[in-house]
């Protein structure tokens, strides 16, 4: 199992510097966290679209978009795998 830290773009109430957590059960087939795993165990209904937080010696980090479904996702430097979420069929606000 892995901590998956995240926040969910323009949506009310969501803070990435008090993001929600996700205990995510990696595949019996590998012992790293993966993006069909997330997809796999999404808490919420609907459809959304991860980039996932890496290091980065200039800026200290920057969000990278994910390509391949099946490749160890990046953990950063606390152990954890942070994204930033987007809905993309959210409904419209009133």
């Amino acid at each position: 199992r892995q901590l998956l830290l995240y926040y969910i773009q323009d949506e009310p109430g969501e803070n990435p510097e008090l993001p929600n957590a996700a205990e995510i059960q990696t595949s019996g087939d590998h012992d790293y966290m993966c993006l069909d795993d997330i997809y796999q165990q999404w808490p919420l209904q609907g459809l959304y679209h991860f980039r996932i937080r890496v290091e980065d010696q200039a800026d200290g980090y920057l969000w990278q978009d994910i390509s391949s479904a099946t490749e160890p996702l990046p953990t950063f430097s606390d152990g954890c795998v942070h994204a930033k979420v987007l809905r993309l069929d959210r409904p419209p606000r009133p």
